[in-house]
């Protein structure tokens, strides 16, 4: 049987300059322990500059496009040989950020559509019609995965009001709607339009927290309080391909952004 597929996303916070550290170094030897074979980028900023890409490539083994995005919040989409990115590209959603739409050539799979999502962290509704944007424009021509920081929190996951108290209240406006109840409309639409959490279908029992991709030790205070924000979405295709999905909590990555990236691995065709 051929290796799995490894799938990550990975928000570097700033294109690893965030919160005023130096940290892009850190950021690559987070990516080179990983070994993704593909790899979602958000807040890539500074690789819209194609040296710069190219210097972060090549420092973990794989080749990269990126999306440029109108607010600096780049997206970028990486891959490792035999497989390869066929094409990547900003598309409009609506939201604060676009989307990075492409296709991937997957060696003993075929050609499957990714979208990289970074959607707005201001408000649930926002992020209700950008998921619903996304998926009304995703073909179901080709199997598919939707992966990045969401800034949203699954309604898979049982959480009420009280938890979002819990949160720093700041964050709380962010994910409840007009009544002031949790919003999590988002990650439902995704579910409606068939696809497939990873982490929660391979963790149906399991807490949250054991899923929470924030906070990390970036910066201090931390943005966040204690959530699952960042997601891989499979596509009905995929989803039985699911071998693995978590949180990639190795060190240095406490210290190389405010997010810990997420990584699935996918069974693979010989």
């Amino acid at each position: 049987m051929p290796s799995p597929l490894r799938v990550m996303a990975y928000n570097i916070f700033e294109g690893g300059f965030g919160g005023g550290g130096r940290r892009l170094d850190l950021v690559a030897g987070v990516i080179r322990a990983a070994r993704p074979d593909v790899l979602a980028v958000c807040e890539a900023q500074g690789l819209d500059d194609p040296r710069k890409l190219v210097d972060l490539a090549a420092a973990v083994g794989l080749r990269g496009i990126v999306a440029p995005a109108a607010s600096g919040y780049h997206l970028a989409l990486l891959t490792r040989l035999p497989h390869a990115a066929l094409a990547f590209t900003a598309a409009d959603v609506g939201g604060l950020n676009p989307v990075g739409a492409g296709c991937v050539r997957v060696a003993g799979l075929g050609d499957v559509d990714v979208i990289v999502a970074h959607l707005d962290y201001r408000s649930a509704a926002a992020r209700h019609d950008e998921a619903s944007a996304i998926c009304a424009a995703i073909s179901s021509e080709r199997p598919c995965l939707v992966l990045g920081d969401f800034n949203a929190i699954s309604h898979q996951d049982g959480l009420s009001r009280r938890d979002l108290l819990s949160l720093p209240l700041h964050h709380v406006e962010r994910h409840v709607d007009e009544r002031g109840e949790l919003d999590s409309r988002a990650t439902r639409s995704f579910e409606e339009a068939g696809f497939v959490d990873a982490w929660r279908a391979l963790h149906a029992d399991a807490p949250a927290s054991d899923g929470w991709t924030v906070p990390t030790g970036v910066p201090i205070p931390p943005h966040f309080g204690g959530m699952r924000i960042d997601y891989i979405l499979a596509s009905a295709a995929l989803a039985p391909r699911l071998r693995s999905c978590e949180p990639w909590r190795v060190t240095p990555a406490e210290r190389a952004s405010d997010h810990y990236p997420i990584v699935a691995e996918l069974a693979l065709d010989a």
